[in-house]
């Protein structure tokens, strides 16, 4: 826990030096997904350390209480193109009960990223597709 966040710091081993994204979905006691968490780092080789910082405020506002389990995990190597996409470890981890009181109750505010959304809604607001994507579903027989 830190500044009413929970983090939990996942052990990386690391061949070859490059950016490697890690992300995690947190999971509540009955097993459904409470919150995501990711982060992005260029690592050198060797064992090496990336957190997953879970809001505070969306903890306490879901009543998270714990134990809590870290539900799905992965590490993806970003060093060229399509990324290197890493397996699906579930159910690696499990948190010590928490009191809800000890997330933090502070609304989210980092400056960089609000400018970024700020801009993303302008260019929404101005008819500019951002992206396209289309999915579909196929029965097989």
């Amino acid at each position: 826990m830190v500044d009413g966040d929970l983090v939990i710091r996942a052990e990386i081993s690391v061949e070859a030096k490059g950016r490697f994204h890690l992300s995690g979905i947190l999971h509540n006691v009955q097993g459904e997904p409470l919150a995501s968490s990711q982060n992005a780092l260029y690592l050198e080789p060797g064992t090496r350390w990336m957190d997953l910082t879970f809001y505070g405020l969306a903890l306490r506002e879901a009543g998270a209480k714990g134990p809590l389990t870290l539900g799905s995990v992965t590490v993806t190597s970003a060093n060229a193109i399509p990324n290197a996409l890493g397996p699906v470890y579930e159910n690696v981890y499990k948190t010590e009960p928490y009191e809800i009181s000890a997330f933090h109750d502070r609304e989210f505010y980092r400056a960089d990223l609000m400018e970024q959304s700020r801009r993303l809604d302008a260019l929404s607001a101005n008819g500019k597709r951002l992206w396209k994507c289309a999915i579909s579903q196929t029965d097989h027989m």
